[in-house]
């Protein structure tokens, strides 16, 4: 990560080592995915990750913002309208649903505070 500390993928494997250590340490894994989703809005794995981390510790307005970043990285709801994010069956096929799900679930929480 030395020689190259824009190489958002690196971020995301060292968050996963943190993750699955012995004892797994979440504070660094945390900031590990979310360095590499700072450096690149795609990498997926770390997004996703963060966005779970994010909820567990109840930080919902977190979770909302990574999930519309990743959906506007897919063409955002104008995608949902009919953009190429379709599949055969003329339904929109995003390649992370669980942005979309977890943009439900911060409504839902939201909703009940």
């Amino acid at each position: 990560m030395r020689a190259l500390p824009t190489y958002a993928p690196a971020f995301s494997a060292l968050g996963l080592c943190y993750s699955s250590a012995t004892p797994p340490d979440h504070e660094r894994a945390l900031k590990c995915y979310q360095k590499a989703f700072e450096l690149d809005p795609t990498e997926a794995d770390a997004a996703r990750l963060l966005a779970t981390g994010c909820a567990n510790d109840d930080e919902w307005a977190q979770v909302r913002l990574i999930a519309n970043r990743v959906m506007e990285g897919e063409g955002g709801l104008d995608g949902v309208a009919g953009g190429a994010a379709m599949n055969p069956k003329g339904r929109f096929a995003p390649k992370n649903g669980w942005a979309w799900k977890a943009l439900g679930a911060t409504e839902m929480v939201c909703a009940v505070l």
